[in-house]
């Protein structure tokens, strides 16, 4: 058995994750992640085209998708 089926067994039983755990299991959340891809594609088109709303805008993604998913804890 892999540490990884040993903690959902755990999770299943109703222990907790602990903060590293919650943190990794964040960013595989798919709204994070496609937020996380939307965020770096907007980044390096505004650094390439030098044009700051385009960065600020990817960095403003990146930041929702973090947001959506400490509001549903």
């Amino acid at each position: 058995m892999t540490w990884a089926d040993k903690r959902i067994r755990e999770y299943r039983d109703g222990e907790e994750p602990t903060v590293l755990e919650k943190i990794a299991l964040e960013h595989g959340h798919p709204v994070n992640f496609g937020a996380s891809i939307l965020a770096l594609a907007a980044i390096g088109y505004g650094l390439w085209t030098h044009q700051g709303i385009w960065i600020g805008l990817g960095a403003a993604l990146g930041i929702l998708g973090h947001l959506y998913c400490w509001a549903q804890k």
